[in-house]
């Protein structure tokens, strides 16, 4: 069930054979009639287990699950540490609320150690709470000669130069000022670097990214292409992957572009520095220097080198974070929490 509309996926999963109700819960006005088809369905199917996935869902789904005997509860987080600014004043005033029902269902599940840390200090009392990661399909993400060939070429970017991504939308805890920071040194020490930002909000119509790109003049090394659908494509196009968020839960991003081979170098965020392990550079929350200092050693090495630490992201992927264990990893959970039924 979606809380909102079908959204992006909705199709995709009716398509697959999945049934797909869409609650209409668009604002306040329709919360009542929305929880009401909610408690309506729940009854209907009389589940074993409620999943919710975000805040709004782990309250309507506590308040349905409650109206079904014999019905198991599990709520989601996927976020980490929230500051002012990071989510509507309503949301914040929701996660109070929620914080102090977490005792109620039976578990709470969340996909970073850093996420289920930051929700304990905010009064997350949960009875169960596994840490259970994302996963990624390494059949979808891995080294792509032609996808690489194909994207490099789309932006104008040669075999020779060395391409430095970023993928995040446009938002204060992305420091995309720290990226830019980094960029302006790396350009300075090494004249075949080229830069692409990807992501909602990044493209040359956000006047602050492009005023503050030109005020250190980099214009021409830089693509910026928005938000964009082909991430498997882009990944496999990039020499080096950055993330300088301030503030993370399990970024995607950096697993799906280890997948593809790409070394990356991230802030210590979230669970970034799990995810990366050994395989590439961990530096302080904006600490521009030491993006630099990461990336360059990066394009320093020689082809041997680099190859190798090309298998090394893709093989700590493989070992920790594949698609297939995260699977395993819910249905021993699911598993149990159904053993935990009434007969």
């Amino acid at each position: 069930m979606s809380l909102t509309t079908e959204g992006t996926h909705g199709h995709a999963v009716k398509e697959s054979g999945i049934p797909l109700l869409s609650l209409g819960m668009m604002g306040f006005s329709s919360i009542p009639g929305g929880l009401f088809k909610l408690i309506s369905a729940v009854r209907k199917e009389r589940p074993h287990i409620v999943q919710t996935w975000l805040f709004h869902a782990d309250l309507m789904g506590l308040l349905a699950g409650r109206m079904v005997r014999d019905v198991r509860v599990a709520w989601n987080v996927r976020c980490a540490a929230l500051a002012p600014g990071d989510v509507p004043w309503s949301t914040m005033a929701l996660i109070k609320v929620l914080s102090k029902l977490s005792r109620y269902p039976e578990a709470v599940v969340f996909n970073s150690v850093v996420g289920k840390e930051a929700h304990k200090a905010l009064g997350y009392r949960p009875r169960f709470s596994p840490v259970i990661p994302n996963g990624f399909d390494l059949e979808e993400w891995q080294p792509n000669a032609t996808r690489r060939a194909e994207f490099r070429a789309e932006i104008g970017v040669v075999e020779d130069d060395f391409l430095v991504g970023m993928a995040a939308r446009y938002h204060p805890m992305k420091r995309h000022s720290v990226f830019l920071a980094a960029a302006k040194k790396l350009a300075m020490r090494v004249p075949n670097v080229r830069f692409v930002l990807v992501g909602f909000g990044t493209t040359w119509e956000n006047s602050a990214l492009a005023a503050e790109i030109d005020r250190y003049g980099l214009r021409g090394r830089f693509t910026l292409l928005g938000a964009r659908t082909d991430m498997v494509r882009i990944m496999a196009g990039l020499d080096c992957m950055v993330s300088t968020s301030s503030s993370e839960g399990f970024p995607n991003v950096i697993g799906e572009a280890m997948a593809c081979g790409i070394p990356c170098v991230v802030t210590d965020a979230g669970d970034s520095c799990l995810i990366v392990g050994e395989t590439g550079k961990v530096v302080a929350v904006d600490d521009a220097d030491g993006v630099v200092d990461g990336v360059f050693e990066i394009m320093t090495a020689d082809l041997a080198a680099r190859m190798v630490m090309a298998k090394r992201c893709r093989m700590r992927i493989a070992e920790n974070f594949a698609l297939d264990r995260m699977v395993a990893r819910y249905a021993n959970f699911y598993r149990e929490l159904n053993g935990h039924r009434k007969c």
